[in-house]
């Protein structure tokens, strides 16, 4: 499998595609902001990926709900870096 951040082949567990991508992130990470949605899509962008050849069905749908969740995160930190705040479930869950 090659992880999709770090474009690396990575054979082992899921904290093998982690550790790959964290040493490409490098410093970033730790001054990675939390209001960027980017990063929030990026992380969805990697759960799909991983999740994508996953034989485990309930494995998978977690792997994808969290992809969701990721998702959920970006359009919150697009409103925060807009200025505006939805606090609805709706804008929570993707509804």
């Amino acid at each position: 499998m090659i992880c999709p951040v770090s474009d690396r082949r990575v054979g082992g567990p899921l904290i093998t595609c982690s550790r790959a991508a964290s040493e490409v992130r490098g410093a970033e990470m730790s001054t990675h902001p939390i209001n960027d949605a980017e990063h929030w899509l990026s992380r969805a962008e990697e759960m799909r990926a991983l999740a994508e050849p996953m034989k485990d069905d309930v494995a998978r749908q977690t792997m994808l709900r969290i992809a969701v969740d990721y998702e959920n995160l970006a359009r919150r930190a697009d409103d925060r870096a807009k200025g505006t705040r939805n606090n609805s479930r709706a804008s929570r869950t993707g509804s």
